[in-house]
């Protein structure tokens, strides 16, 4: 029941912000709340972008300059890490993860707020590019969107690619800048 309401309640919000939308690109209005138009999650399963091109060096591969795109801003500091499993590590099924954020706060899904957001972990598939929503229904994508920084996987046997990627409240990735990527080998 509380799970029905809370979609009914999302579907409400969701088509007011189109309804606003609408209304402001047919006056070329534009949002002054630094945001791209969309203030909601329509799904909130339990289960990090552009400031342009200020590019402070290049630490190891890494670009740490601001980004700015999609009314996103992604910040010199922030990101995201595995605390565990390690790079390379052989574990036991269900293997136990626990999800890092630094410079940005984990929030659970419904609501998109500046530097907040919520893990999803990738089996076998790249960081997901800035803005795109990441897939409800998808076993290969796993949702936090409570907000949870701990959690197990019950994964077969095999070597996995596992990516940590942090998206907004409405489940749209805060892009590659916000993700990182280990492989595992479970036993």
């Amino acid at each position: 029941y509380l799970h029905r309401t809370f979609k009914e309640h999302e579907m409400k919000k969701t088509s007011i912000l189109m309804i606003l939308a609408a209304g402001l690109w047919a006056c070329g209005g534009h949002s002054h709340d630094g945001g791209d138009g969309k203030g909601a999650d329509s799904t909130a399963n339990a289960d990090s972008a552009a400031h342009a091109g200020h590019d402070h060096g290049d630490h190891e591969g890494h670009d740490h300059g601001e980004t700015k795109e999609a009314g996103v801003e992604i910040k010199e500091g922030q990101g995201v890490y595995w605390i565990m499993p390690e790079n390379g590590a052989t574990v036991s099924s269900p293997v136990k993860v626990k999800m890092g954020v630094k410079g940005m706060e984990v929030e659970p899904a419904g609501f998109v707020n500046e530097d907040k957001g919520h893990h999803h972990i990738l089996i076998n598939k790249e960081p997901i590019e800035l803005g795109t929503l990441l897939e409800q229904g998808d076993p290969t994508i796993i949702h936090y969107g409570q907000g949870q920084t701990e959690a197990e996987l019950e994964l077969e046997p095999g070597k996995y690619s596992l990516t940590l990627q942090f998206a907004n409240g409405a489940h749209e990735s805060y892009g590659p800048k916000m993700a990182q990527t280990i492989v595992i080998k479970v036993q």
